[in-house]
């Protein structure tokens, strides 16, 4: 490491915070696109997939989110963790159909299936009593 460099595993030098006054109302669009592509980068991407065939796989994405309704940032982190998890539990599960000469692996891969589902079926469920007690506990 030469002069000047902070390590990786060091947080950068600390700035104020900003106030929420100076987020400006862009902020919510910027948040929201910038977790878009985090649960994107969640994604697996296949090998020779046209381009046509990312874009729906993206747009299937953004479908699970929106329809999660999460409104303000905790909650659209919620909502993307829960669509995150599901790509990452049914790529589990696709591996451990492929495993068919090694059970071992094909069994390691089941349960972390399972328990991504799990992890992914809690979060939806406490996204959803956050939205209960955010609303007052009214439906739309």
């Amino acid at each position: 490491m030469t002069c000047g460099e902070t390590p990786l595993d060091q947080p950068p030098d600390s700035s104020q915070p900003a106030e929420p006054d100076d987020l400006g109302e862009d902020f919510d669009t910027l948040f929201a696109t910038d977790l878009m592509e985090m649960m994107f980068e969640t994604m697996r991407l296949r090998p020779n997939e046209d381009a046509s065939r990312q874009d729906t796989r993206r747009k299937a994405a953004v479908t699970a989110l929106a329809a999660l309704q999460a409104h303000g940032p905790v909650d659209m982190m919620f909502a993307a963790h829960a669509v995150a998890s599901h790509h990452a539990a049914m790529e589990c599960f696709r591996r451990a159909m492929l495993a068919v000469n090694d059970p071992d692996a094909a069994s390691r891969m089941h349960r972390s299936g399972i328990m991504l589902s799990r992890m992914m079926a809690q979060t939806v469920k406490d996204l959803s009593g956050r939205q209960d007690r955010n609303s007052g506990g009214k439906t739309p």
